[in-house]
């Protein structure tokens, strides 16, 4: 590993997640994470060790062994004094230690992603792929949020490393560990399973082996909570791509993802050179038996996400990129100054896309226009529910009361994300607020939106950065509140 160019790309790669570190977490301006999925992970730390499981309502759900461990990397910090989580008696309590407590979880997901990056190089020898890898724009997206998502990376990266080692009953106890990271990891079971059959391994032990770390370390609770197991299952399987034929994409949901989203979220240079290779490596009918494995695996987890819809996009997509990068690499010996030229590509577009991260959020600009135009008294209307809807921090953090939309409207209605709304949905609540303002005479007074890179629905629906496309506020006509100029 004394590869200094390696070691270059990590530093480059820790450097920018460190920068965007404090993006969105709690704080006193505003009590709640942006991406409100990484609450629910801190919920499912707690509920984890208060009740032994987090399939428990408002928690993440499903697998346990990401959070035992993301609860053992808090114990160092909290013996150093650093944090102290014992002391937030609640969800809005003790926001400066939130703040820590969230700096701490965001380093986690980082050394999941050094974890990668290192497994990457143990399997291609090639710092060039690990570089177009790491820069990314869903990986460095990603890599600075506490979710599962790049210890997804990690963990799959990781199963193909030791499957296609020589310590087969070693790999199917980390592919029982990597497959308890997330239940999205279970095609890695079949990957595994390949493995053995490529190589002539005693495969029935192997898989017992595996079966079993899953069981201890994944889903110990599957016992006496079988029937939550069901449920989520049901709902991102059964429930989530029903909404599909609701949303106005003007082409198939396949179509629009191939070929659009995924150029937006891998990189359009990197994603195109990955069909090249793909293509060079079919083409090569070959008996290699690694390719093989690699080809394999791209295609189970790709039918993996055919069930999901349009939900195959943005973070759940991210499983992909390993097999793509690992494709590239394989296909041939590719001229330098390619993989230079895409390289440059993929930081470019990475750092377009990661832009709006350090500029002014617009949920802080709403904030200050508020403050200097709306008076203190003012109870604003906002959708239900108010935590997932990007509402601006001076609604969030209490300077302003607010009442959600389910009555009589009050003078003041606070809608995210409406242009959205009339762009992508056929119907929606949100839609049906829209109509409601309109019908009940109120005007949009003022309305904010940030500047985002490229096209505004992939932005929109790849969601890796979480923020409101526009926020408006509408303004009942002759009630006499006078609005002053911005």
């Amino acid at each position: 590993m004394g590869n200094w160019k390696l070691w270059g790309v990590i530093v480059v790669y820790a450097m920018v997640v460190v920068a965007q570190i404090h993006w969105g977490i709690p704080g006193p301006e505003h009590p709640f994470t942006y991406q409100m999925d990484e609450w629910h992970s801190l919920q499912s730390i707690r509920y984890l060790f208060n009740y032994r499981s987090v399939n428990i309502e408002g928690t993440g759900y499903i697998t346990v062994l990401f959070y035992v461990l993301a609860g053992v990397w808090l114990i160092p910090f909290w013996l150093a004094g650093f944090i102290n989580p014992p002391a937030i008696k609640s969800v809005i309590d003790n926001l400066p230690m939130q703040f820590k407590l969230f700096e701490v979880l965001r380093l986690n997901t980082l050394a999941w992603g050094i974890l990668a990056l290192i497994m990457l190089y143990k399997l291609t020898r090639d710092w060039k792929a690990v570089a177009l890898f790491a820069f990314t724009p869903i990986w460095l997206a990603l890599s600075g949020l506490f979710k599962h998502d790049i210890a997804v990376a990690a963990a799959t990266l990781t199963t193909l490393y030791f499957c296609l080692g020589k310590r087969w009953k070693l790999a199917g106890v980390i592919t029982g560990l990597a497959m308890g990271i997330k239940i999205s990891l279970l095609p890695l079971a079949a990957i595994y399973v390949g493995s053995g059959i490529l190589f002539k391994r005693r495969l029935v032990i192997g898989v017992v082996i595996m079966l079993a770390a899953f069981l201890l370390t994944g889903i110990p609770d599957i016992f006496w909570k079988s029937e939550r197991y069901l449920v989520e299952l049901k709902a991102n399987l059964v429930t989530s791509p029903h909404q599909d034929g609701n949303i106005k994409l003007g082409m198939p949901v396949a179509q629009y993802l191939i070929g659009h989203q995924f150029g937006y979220i891998f990189g359009y240079f990197m994603y195109g050179l990955f069909w090249v290779s793909l293509v060079i490596l079919l083409l090569k009918r070959g008996k290699n038996r690694e390719e093989i494995l690699i080809l394999g695996g791209l295609v189970v987890f790709g039918l993996s996400l055919v069930p999901l819809g349009l939900g195959a996009g943005s973070n759940r997509a991210l499983v992909l990129l390993p097999f793509m990068v690992l494709v590239i690499i394989k296909a041939r010996r590719w001229p330098a100054w390619l993989l230079a030229m895409v390289l440059t590509a993929q930081i470019w577009q990475s750092a377009n896309i990661l832009t709006i991260k350090f500029a002014p959020d617009v949920r802080q600009v709403a904030s200050q226009w508020m403050m200097a135009n709306l008076p203190k008294e003012t109870v604003v209307g906002v959708e239900n529910i108010p935590i997932y809807q990007y509402l601006p921090d001076a609604v969030m953090n209490g300077s302003y009361k607010y009442q959600e939309v389910n009555g009589r409207l009050p003078s003041v209605v606070i809608v995210t994300n409406g242009e959205q709304a009339q762009r992508l949905w056929k119907k929606s609540p949100k839609l049906d607020l829209l109509k409601r303002l309109k019908d009940e005479g109120y005007i949009e007074k003022m309305v904010f939106r940030p500047q985002v890179w490229g096209n505004i629905r992939d932005f929109e629906l790849a969601n890796l950065i979480p923020t409101p496309t526009s926020i408006s506020f509408y303004v009942r006509k002759g009630l006499g509140l006078e609005i002053r100029a911005k």
